[in-house]
């Protein structure tokens, strides 16, 4: 009869302990399904963001282009009013780059006139003490 009534009481705890476990088990399994889940969401939010986004965009934060710098002087003094080419902006030869204010060689052409018209004066003048 001991036996019996041990191994009763052997089922009884372990009838309790099972007990005791279902609502852990309950509450494990609900956690691991919210977790699986969270899971999901977030990989799907990635590959959301790849599909609408990620894939159409490119970004570089340390692209390097070589190209080469030319140096451009100018032949005549003036006031720029425009300019053909930005920063950066591939130019062929023969472009232009820049367009100067034409009052400044107008001014500049009346004075080579002016210049012009003294020299030749001057010659004469020179021409005529020589036949004189």
């Amino acid at each position: 009869y001991k036996v019996i009534v041990m191994a009763t009481a052997a089922t009884e705890n372990t009838s309790a302990a099972s007990q005791e476990k279902k609502p852990n088990s309950g509450k494990r399994k609900l956690l691991l399904t919210g977790l699986a889940i969270i899971v999901v969401l977030c990989g799907l939010a990635i590959w959301g963001w790849y599909h609408f986004y990620g894939q159409w965009n490119e970004e570089t934060d340390d692209a390097y282009v070589n190209g080469n710098v030319v140096e451009i002087t100018p032949l005549v003094t003036g006031t720029v009013i425009s300019i053909g080419a930005d920063d950066g902006d591939l130019v062929h030869e023969g472009q232009v780059l820049l367009q100067f204010d034409p009052s400044d060689a107008a001014v500049s052409l009346q004075s080579a006139e002016a210049n012009l018209g003294k020299v030749v004066r001057q010659v004469r003048g020179l021409y005529s003490n020589v036949d004189g």
